[in-house]
């Protein structure tokens, strides 16, 4: 503890390395808290801020890492910006389940958060699974389409997700199916934070470092609102400097 109040201060002590590792272990554990995505030596908050549009669906963090994650948002929407296409008719989904495979998806207005681990075989209002029957004995079941269920089931109209695969979120014995389709009173979108790990093109990497890139000023701008959120009292403290030095050290 001394050492890092000497680091504060701004002197120099046999241990200030080991007080910028402590100090660098302590802003990341507050980082995970708050839902960050960790990254190295970076973490990112879901500020759309922190992030530029590279296309195909990607987003870059503004930062020297050029880590880059998925656009939240409809599954179907990344789909098409991803392969470049007009409608979700066009996709080539066998290049969609390999891009999809272990996101995770949020549900509305369950709430629930789901890991995709592929696609359906069939299209949603081919693709059988077995519903357990309500009312009747306690291993009665039927055999429903996807599509069946959610019109029929739990009301909620299919324009034209019945045609389209259905995402799967369950097991290889066990599969959940859910529609690619949004409603008002259901929506499957990809939740925030995802790396995503493909290689990028030419035109994307150079897109990615010309909105990555940030000023002096700005960089600055950055390093004053961090430093302030973890140590607000020392707004108007000499040790102040000394945190915007640590932050610089820790990058």
């Amino acid at each position: 503890m001394q050492a890092i109040s000497n680091a504060l201060r701004g002197q120099e002590s046999e241990n200030f390395q080991e007080a910028i590792r402590v100090l660098d272990i302590i802003l990341r554990q507050h980082a995970a808290k708050q839902g960050c995505l960790l990254v190295r030596q970076s973490y990112f908050h879901n500020d759309p801020k922190n992030f530029a549009d590279v296309g195909v669906g990607v987003l870059g963090c503004r930062d020297v890492s050029t880590t880059m994650i998925i656009t939240p948002g409809p599954v179907v929407d990344f789909l098409i910006a991803n392969q470049n296409v007009r409608d979700p008719f066009s996709l080539d989904w066998a290049k969609a389940k390999r891009t999809l495979k272990n996101l995770r998806i949020k549900t509305s207005p369950s709430n629930q958060e789901f890991k995709i681990t592929g696609l359906s075989e069939f299209p949603c209002k081919e693709q059988m699974f077995t519903l357990k029957v309500k009312g009747g004995a306690d291993d009665a079941t039927e055999e429903v389409t996807v599509c069946d269920y959610f019109v029929n089931h739990r009301n909620i109209q299919l324009r034209y997700s019945a045609d389209l695969p259905c995402i799967n979120v369950g097991k290889p014995k066990r599969p959940t199916f859910f529609p690619l389709e949004l409603d008002k009173f259901f929506i499957c979108s990809l939740v925030s934070l995802q790396r995503y790990t493909k290689a990028l093109s030419t035109l994307q990497r150079a897109s990615l470092v010309e909105k990555s890139r940030q000023k002096p000023q700005e960089r600055m701008r950055v390093l004053t609102d961090v430093s302030l959120a973890y140590f607000p009292s020392l707004r108007f403290s000499f040790q102040y400097d000394w945190i915007l030095v640590i932050l610089l050290c820790l990058l």
